[in-house]
């Protein structure tokens, strides 16, 4: 069975991720940029368990992995993959290399076309061309289809 509490946000660099992050934190809601905290891909799988054993937590609580297969937590947990259409992703990359020269160089335009091929272990893809608040508003509505199965 998933838990549902905890939502797992996935996509290539550039597609939104620690954006969503920032900008649920500061509407209130819990959410956490594993990402930003750790490179290594086995202390963020720990820190995802270490946040699901939290029984104080109540959803949504919103995950950024970065570039991490979902599959690793053999679908434990609901999975948003985020995916920004090519043009809209080169134009954030640019952006965001410009604004946080310590994530220039990540190879982006190849790991977008690995990411492409994720898409389907997700159990939602958002197009994500759109704005904080509407990408915000997505993934609750997404929340609340979960909340009713």
């Amino acid at each position: 069975m998933k838990d549902s509490r905890i939502l797992l946000i996935t996509g290539p660099p550039a597609s939104g991720k620690s954006a969503l992050i920032q900008f649920a934190k500061k509407k209130g809601y819990q959410a956490y940029d594993f990402e930003l905290m750790t490179e290594s891909e086995k202390e963020k799988i720990a820190l995802v368990h270490k946040v699901s054993e939290d029984d104080s937590l109540q959803g949504p609580v919103l995950v950024a992995l970065g570039e991490i297969n979902p599959l690793v937590f053999n679908k434990a947990f609901p999975v948003i993959f985020l995916l920004p259409s090519p043009e809209i992703y080169l134009m954030r990359l640019e952006q965001r290399d410009a604004a946080h020269p310590e994530k220039a160089g990540q190879n982006a335009e190849h790991w977008y076309g690995e990411f492409v091929k994720w898409k389907h272990v997700a159990d939602f893809v958002i197009e994500n061309d759109t704005t904080m608040p509407d990408l915000l508003d997505t993934i609750l509505a997404k929340y609340a289809t979960l909340a009713t199965l």
